[in-house]
């Protein structure tokens, strides 16, 4: 894993990334994925996909792509779970940075150029690049965005209270850094509830590294009927479970943990409470809350959910106006800062934040993006 390779690159040494897919019956998506990762403008990469027990085409789509290009190597394993299949891959990893993405994904075509960039500029300290990510539909077509948290440094408070990375194909990570905190945990997999492994593995790192944020909407996150994250329930129980982790193996406590908590309790009620009635979801509260702070921070977010939906209801067309309008003034405050950061650099973090402002604008990242499919 710590071998390293160079290259040489526009005259300069370009380290390389190993991309990592795990890949559980994703002969619909796979093909976009890759296509998305081989048009990288950054050429210096590996690709391991781990097929993960697949018992459709995913791996025979995967070998002919490699029988094309030698940057693409297979693994098959039987179904171990998505924490596993990414270990695996890791494992068989070469690089000095180790990008991963989900096989539904896909990227826009600068992702790994600029995350590269942003690490090469930090110190050894700094163990993550993230970049926020556009909400696809099945055909590749956008649909929302996500918030787009330019926090940087010291993130593993208010990791704790929010997930500023929001999915697992959105980071790249040291190499050397992933491999000092243990890589993917298994046990949510093992626990039955598999779903909250990138968010537990970022708490990790967010421990012991500093984060970088690229503010530039890069990943196209992909939603259909075959999501882990479709399965509301498990998803929000892996969550309770990740904080419970996070609580007995680093201490977590205070106020941002229990705003995170009891954030993520106010949404394992209110899908509890859908799927299965008030009862069940008053007893999963009942079993999950530690504290009377908690109980405020899930009380706030719950009124808050209904607050939303009331205003959807009664206003929409204000509500949503307005939701676009901060979120927009939101997002050229944090491009500004990105670039006046580069812009402190000196010259080359001035012609970093020229290229980025001028060729990866949202609309330009939207198409990209969308056009892999």
């Amino acid at each position: 894993m710590l071998f390293v390779r160079l290259f040489m690159d526009d005259g300069g040494r370009w380290p390389l990334v190993s991309v990592v897919i795990p890949a559980h019956n994703a002969e619909e998506t796979i093909g976009a994925t890759l296509e998305s990762v081989l048009g990288q403008s950054y050429g210096n990469f590996e690709v391991i996909v781990v097929d993960d027990g697949s018992t459709d085409g995913t791996a025979g789509l995967v070998e002919e792509v490699a029988l094309r290009d030698v940057r693409v190597r297979l693994v098959r394993q039987v179904r171990g779970g998505v924490a596993a299949a990414r270990n695996a891959g890791i494992e068989r990893t070469s690089g000095v940075y180790v990008a991963p993405i989900d096989a539904d994904d896909v990227w826009h075509p600068q992702r790994l150029e600029l995350h590269v960039a942003a690490l090469e500029r930090e110190g050894e300290d700094t163990g993550v690049v993230y970049s926020p990510y556009y909400r696809i539909d099945a055909l590749g077509r956008e649909r929302s965005r996500s918030y787009l948290y330019y926090e940087k440094g010291d993130v593993f408070e208010l990791q704790l209270a929010t997930n500023l990375v929001g999915n697992g194909s959105g980071m790249m990570m040291r190499a050397a850094c992933l491999e000092s905190v243990g890589c993917y945990d298994t046990s949510l997999h093992e626990a039955g509830a598999q779903g909250c492994e990138d968010y537990l593995l970022q708490l990790k790192l967010a421990h012991q590294f500093k984060f970088v944020c690229v503010p530039q909407y890069l990943i196209g996150y992909r939603s259909h009927r075959r999501n882990m994250s479709r399965n509301g329930v498990r998803m929000a129980r892996s969550q309770v479970l990740m904080y419970r982790h996070v609580q007995e193996r680093y201490g977590a406590s205070g106020d941002y943990f229990d705003r995170g908590y009891g954030n993520t309790l106010s949404m394992l009620t209110l899908r509890v409470c859908r799927a299965s009635g008030a009862v069940a979801g008053f007893r999963e509260l009942k079993a999950n809350l530690q504290s009377w702070r908690q109980f405020w921070y899930f009380m706030r977010s719950t009124v808050e959910v209904f607050v939303v939906k009331f205003q959807k209801l009664v206003m929409p067309g204000i509500f949503y106006w307005a939701e676009g309008w901060m979120r927009l003034r939101h997002e050229r405050r944090a491009l500004k800062q990105y670039e006046e950061d580069l812009a402190g650099r000196g010259e080359a973090g001035q012609r970093v934040a020229r290229r980025e402002s001028g060729d990866v604008s949202a609309g330009a990242q939207g198409s990209e993006i969308a056009g892999k499919d």
